[in-house]
C-alpha cells in the first residue's frame, strides 16, 4: 500500500512539473488569477496546482475560467481532435446514450454552459447516426458536431466555441 501511494504521490507531481516545464506559463484559472505578476518557479507550482484543484480542467478548457483565451482557434481544434481521438469510444458510448461525462467533457470543448451541455447531450443521441456514421474521422465529426450546434437555436446561444 505505501508503494502504491508513493507511485501515486511522485505521478502527482510529476503531473504538476510537467505543466510546470511546459511553456513557462502557469495557464488559466483561478491560481493565475490569484498569484498573477508573480515570478519564480514556487509561485507558478502554486498556481498550477491551484488551477488544478479548483475549477477542474472542464471549465479550463471551456474558456469560462479566469484567464482564458478563447480566441486560440487552432489550439481549440487541436484539443477537440486530441480529445475526441483519445476518447472516441467513450464518446460514442455516451453520445448513444445521450449522457454521460464524456459527453458532458465534448460539450464543454464547445463552450457549452451546464444547461446547454444538457442539451447538447440531447441533441447528440437524436443526431448520434449524422455524427457517427461508418465512415467518419475525427475532423469529420468535429465538423458535423458544429454544423449539429449551428442549426440548433438553444445550443447556438449557450455554446461559445464553434
Amino acid at each position: 500500500m505505501k508503494r502504491f501511494l508513493a507511485i501515486c504521490l511522485v505521478l502527482f507531481i510529476f503531473g504538476f512539473f510537467q505543466n510546470l516545464l511546459a511553456d513557462g506559463t502557469s495557464g488559466c484559472g483561478l491560481g493565475s488569477q490569484i498569484w498573477k505578476g508573480k515570478t519564480g518557479a514556487g509561485f507558478h507550482l502554486v498556481a498550477v496546482t491551484t488551477n488544478g484543484m479548483f475549477f477542474g480542467s472542464s471549465s479550463q478548457t471551456s474558456g469560462t475560467s479566469s484567464g482564458c483565451d478563447n480566441t486560440k482557434a487552432v489550439e481549440r481544434e487541436e484539443i477537440q481532435r486530441v480529445y475526441l481521438a483519445q476518447n472516441y469510444d467513450n464518446l460514442i458510448e455516451d453520445a448513444s446514450q445521450g449522457q454521460g461525462p464524456y459527453l458532458a467533457t465534448y460539450a464543454g470543448l464547445f463552450g457549452c454552459s451546464q444547461d446547454g451541455t444538457k442539451h447538447f447531450s440531447k441533441v447528440s443521441k437524436s443526431s448520434f447516426s449524422t455524427l457517427f456514421d461508418s465512415a467518419t474521422t475525427v475532423d469529420t465529426v468535429i465538423k458535423k458536431t458544429r454544423e449539429m450546434i449551428v442549426q440548433d437555436k438553444l445550443l447556438v446561444q449557450s455554446c461559445s466555441i464553434l
